[in-house]
């Protein structure tokens, strides 16, 4: 059980989604269900696994809890092309309880 910052990235066309978890590895297999189930909270990935397939996964930091956030907000900002709806660091909630989620 990873405690940190991971990824989604699909290579082409360089598209990552970032996003932070206490439990990084069932984190990925969370989004890997929705996706292939067809019910991910978040369009933009959505529309990148229908366009490119199921994404890589990648933990790009591990680190404590208190610093959940603050990781996150700092490895948005490394990439151009971020998925995110919401903006880092902001606890909005998953799935349903986010007010940008698809099925809000």
């Amino acid at each position: 059980m990873t405690c940190g910052i991971y990824a989604l990235y699909w290579e082409h066309p360089d598209l990552v989604y970032v996003g932070q978890s206490i439990n990084i590895e069932a984190r990925f297999a969370a989004h890997k269900g929705c996706l292939k189930r067809g019910d991910h909270a978040n369009w933009k990935v959505s529309d990148a696994y229908n366009n490119y397939g199921l994404p890589e996964f990648i933990i790009l930091e591990e680190c404590v809890v208190s610093d959940l956030f603050s990781g996150e907000i700092r490895w948005v900002s490394e990439f151009d092309n971020v998925l995110n709806i919401q903006e880092a660091g902001v606890p909005v909630g998953t799935g349903v309880k986010n007010p940008n989620s698809k099925h809000s």
